[in-house]
Formats: C-alpha cells, sequence, structure tokens
C-alpha cells in the first residue's frame, strides 16, 4: 500500500499515507480525501502512548469541537481520517501566532478535560488550515490520565505552559 505518491509522514510509531481512491470507496463514510495511520510492528506498546483505538476517540471528541480531523475507522493498528491540508503553526510569525491564543488555550482545555497529555503539542502537530482553522494531526505520545479533578487541573496547568511555548516559538518537547 506504502507508495512514494501517498507517503506523507513517518514517526516514532507509526506511517501515515494518503489512502487510495480505490481503497477509500470501500468505506461508504468516508467522504473526503483521507488519510492512514499505520501502527509500526516493532513498536512496544507501553511507554507512555495511547493505543490507536484511544488516538481515534480523542481525535474523535476533539473533531466535534473542530479541533481535529474526523475519524472514519479505527483498529489496534491503524486509524482512517480525514486528511488535513495546511502549514505548522510553527512556521508561522509570532504575531500570526498569536491570532490562535484563545484557540490554543481552548484544544489545551479540551484535551485536559479528556485526560491527555501530550509530550509533542506544539511542533508539527498543529496545523493551521487555509481557512484559518487550528487542527491537531497527531497524538501518538499523548499519555492517558484518569479524568479526575486533580489531574483535570494538572493539565490545564500543563496545557497553559504549552501555549505560551507555542506562541514564543520556544517549544520543547516534554
Amino acid at each position: 500500500m506504502r507508495t512514494r505518491k501517498n507517503f506523507l509522514a513517518e514517526g516514532q510509531e507509526g506511517v501515515v499515507l494518503v489512502v487510495p481512491d480505490e481503497l477509500r470507496a470501500r468505506f461508504k463514510s468516508v467522504d473526503k480525501e483521507a488519510v492512514i495511520k499505520i501502527l509500526k510492528e516493532d513498536v512496544p506498546f507501553g511507554h507512555g502512548q495511547m493505543g490507536l483505538p484511544r488516538q481515534a476517540a480523542v481525535l474523535n471528541k476533539l473533531s466535534e469541537k473542530g479541533f481535529a480531523s474526523k475519524i472514519y475507522g479505527a483498529s489496534d493498528t491503524f486509524y482512517i481520517a480525514e486528511k488535513i491540508d495546511g502549514i505548522p503553526m510553527s512556521r508561522l510569525s509570532r504575531t500570526q501566532k498569536m491570532e490562535y491564543k484563545s484557540k490554543l488555550n481552548g484544544l489545551g482545555d479540551n484535551l485536559a478535560e479528556l485526560g491527555v497529555q501530550l509530550h509533542d503539542f506544539g511542533g508539527q502537530n498543529l496545523i493551521v488550515t487555509s481557512s484559518g482553522e487550528l487542527k491537531l494531526i497527531d497524538i501518538g505520545s499523548g499519555t492517558s490520565y484518569a479524568r479526575n479533578p486533580e489531574n483535570i487541573a494538572y493539565l490545564k496547568e500543563f496545557y497553559a505552559k504549552e501555549v505560551r511555548s507555542v506562541l514564543t516559538g520556544k517549544y520543547t518537547a516534554n
């Protein structure tokens, strides 16, 4: 399935490919260009990373709020998602980034409420679309916490710091 034409990215956890039209036609719910994230066979699970079904569930919750792509289907080894085109937030000027402060704070609050800590909140994982929407495209480095008041408070504080890092361009992976 992986070809030079459909390859998008490769990370520590998996490979992301554009879903070919002939495969996309098999999924009735896939009404737009889509990507598939496939888990690498040699990835040991349990290093604080969430499994693909949990990632898909979190991304779907975020998509309901406009912060992520829609997930069309998921299993233990892959998920299929709406393809997001745009530019990484890291490539925007500081002035341009400041226009997204409230959206970044909203995204951080939503992640905290879901009990998810992303260890690479900035970087290339925040995309600004041509229509000006802010989208989170990958949460593979996330850690899932129990959703209790203490953890949510901790995560809200964590994301407040992360938003400041993204806005100032002083991004450091946690």
